[in-house]
Order: structure tokens, then C-alpha cells, then sequence
């Protein structure tokens, strides 16, 4: 039987690797019924929304300007619209995400100007995508690229 103490040390562990944990779990085996593509998207916003301490649904469903949730949405739209390799739409992203097309548009240009500018966005982002398993390689003048580490 587990008592108090040990109680809240694991509780203390998991929150403190719970982004480690969610990473691990959302790169496992699709759930039935979910479409890769959802299960990614999904799982990618949830971690990214526990890393700057945002709820979820309010950085999906909201049109607010806070910094952290537009920092949020271009990490978000930037990764799951260059992981598949431009395969999904900017109009399919925005109808995972509840968004007009050219907000992701807008978002996925933005993530690439503060990412080569701004270290305020880039060492975030670099920790959010190491977490997830990339890395981001440059390929030509401010256009990135996710790899598998």
C-alpha cells in the first residue's frame, strides 16, 4: 500500500516528465478509430499547450492574441503541417484546429521569421520538438524543416 509521502513523490515525478511521458505516448501505436493524422495532431497540441502552461482548448478554440497562444499555434500548425511533408492542407489543419486557412497560413510564415530572429520563440520551440523526437534543419532562406532525431 502506498502511503502519503510516496503519494505525492510520484505525483512530483510525473509532473515534472509528464511532457517526456505525453511525447512517448503520442508517438506509440494510433488509437482505433482516430485517423493518423488526428492522433498526431492531437497529442501535439496537448503537449504543447502543457509546456506553456495554456489550456488546450482555449489555444485551439479561441481567437486570442496572449503571446504564449499565438507562440503556441505556430509551433503547433508549423509541425504538423511540415512533418507529413506539406501533405496536409492548410485547409485540413485549420479544420483540426477549428481556424480559417489563413491563420495557419499566417502562423506557419510567423513561426519561420521568429524562429531564425527571435531566441525568445527558438529555444522553446527547439525544447518542444526535441521533446517530440525532431529536430529543425534549415533549408534555404528562413524555410525549416522538421527530422526525426
Amino acid at each position: 500500500m502506498i502511503n502519503e509521502q510516496e503519494e505525492l513523490l510520484i505525483e512530483k515525478m510525473v509532473s515534472e516528465y509528464r511532457i517526456k511521458l505525453k511525447a512517448i505516448i503520442c508517438t506509440s501505436e494510433p488509437r482505433t478509430g482516430f485517423k493518423v493524422q488526428e492522433v498526431d495532431f492531437k497529442g501535439h497540441a496537448q503537449i504543447i499547450a502543457d509546456y506553456f502552461g495554456i489550456d488546450y482548448d482555449t489555444m485551439l478554440s479561441s481567437k486570442t492574441r496572449k503571446r504564449e497562444y499565438i507562440l503556441a499555434r505556430a509551433v503547433l500548425f508549423w509541425l504538423t503541417r511540415k512533418q507529413r511533408g506539406n501533405v496536409l492542407t492548410f485547409t485540413q489543419i485549420g479544420e483540426y484546429a477549428g481556424l480559417n486557412h489563413s491563420t495557419i497560413i499566417h502562423s506557419i510564415k510567423k513561426f519561420n521569421e521568429w524562429y531564425e530572429w527571435d531566441l525568445s520563440f527558438r529555444y522553446p520551440a527547439d525544447d518542444i520538438l526535441k521533446s517530440l523526437g525532431y529536430k529543425v534543419v534549415k533549408e534555404g532562406k528562413e524555410n525549416y524543416h522538421p527530422e526525426r532525431i
